[in-house]
């Protein structure tokens, strides 16, 4: 299996990364693209670390090879790299601006559907998800998020309402 948990490696370089995901999944003229992902992703989290000590990156980095193993097209990639840069954003306007400028008005609104409202249910928030433009795409991401999050012990593992929202 091609899948490596980033977290064994420390410091993966994006390039590292790149490598793993175009021999694996994307034409070569995607990557100018997806590193304009990493690099803003890895801006909008700079100096913050996860729970486990490691450097935040290495959270979008998987969640991003996950999706590109789940074969989800480049757009997706892109989000993946991306999901968590607005709801974490301690200023949602200039991330919102920075995305749209960098990609386009469609990226931004998936990135900010992956946001959780704390006043919205959980189950309402997984039903925006499936029903909205991005799918069950953009449903896919938000459980490659979650196994990764559940994986290294960051977060509750919410996974079985996901399955059970996707599967009825």
């Amino acid at each position: 299996m091609a899948y490596i948990v980033l977290e064994q490696y420390g410091d993966i370089t994006f390039n590292d990364l790149v490598s793993f995901i175009h021999d694996e999944f994307v034409l070569s003229e995607e990557t100018d693209i997806l590193q304009k992902a990493y690099k803003l992703a890895d801006a909008e989290h700079s100096g913050k670390l996860r729970r486990n000590g490691l450097k935040y990156i290495t959270h979008p980095e998987a969640v991003a090879e996950l999706a590109s193993i789940l074969g989800l097209p480049t757009h997706m990639i892109i989000i993946a790299f991306l999901h968590d840069t607005y709801e974490d954003s301690q200023n949602r306007d200039d991330t919102a601006n920075n995305i749209i400028k960098n990609f386009n008005g469609k990226i931004f609104k998936l990135v900010r559907l992956l946001s959780h409202d704390e006043n919205e249910s959980y189950y309402e928030y997984v039903r925006k998800l499936l029903l909205s433009n991005g799918g069950k795409q953009l449903f896919l991401i938000k459980i490659c998020d979650m196994l990764h999050n559940s994986s290294d012990g960051t977060k509750d593992n919410f996974i079985n309402v996901f399955l059970y929202l996707y599967l009825s």
